[in-house]
């Protein structure tokens, strides 16, 4: 939970700060970007997560083979975890990208920037995602050869 909560305090920091920079660039750039890209890179982020979930997965089963006694309940739990986080995103991106290209809130621009902050927030989250994931197959591939 810990982890969640940083993950999420993370993703919005840097998402303020590159809705700051647009501000300050007079762009829309990423926003734009994010509006017509976000949903399939975050369903790629997701298929290339769930990938890398495998090779560890197969890893972790190999090392169940050899020695039985050792436990990964909470890994599998936390990669279950990973799942459901981008699952949510996918679908919170879309209501957040729905909310963007309405024309009610087009008169409220504090609500449409902080809307705009959590979208890119959305993405941000889902790279950390990735790269908690990365890392895992790095040490799990390096279990054993010490």
């Amino acid at each position: 939970m810990k982890n969640l909560f940083k993950n999420i305090f993370i993703s919005i920091g840097i998402a303020f700060l590159l809705e700051q920079l647009q501000i300050i660039l007079k762009t829309n750039y990423l926003i734009i970007f994010l509006e017509q890209n976000l949903v399939s890179l975050l369903i790629a982020l997701l298929a290339i997560n769930t990938a890398s979930l495998g090779i560890i997965l197969s890893k972790i089963r190999e090392l169940l083979d050899k020695n039985n006694k050792i436990s990964f309940d909470k890994t599998k739990r936390e990669m279950l975890k990973s799942i459901q986080e981008q699952i949510i995103l996918i679908f919170l991106s879309l209501i957040l990208l729905m909310f963007i290209n309405s024309d009610i809130l087009k008169n409220n621009l504090q609500l449409l920037q902080a809307l705009e902050t959590i979208v890119v927030a959305c993405f941000v989250y889902s790279i950390l995602i990735l790269f908690d994931t990365a890392k895992s197959v790095f040490i799990i591939l390096n279990i054993g050869k010490g």
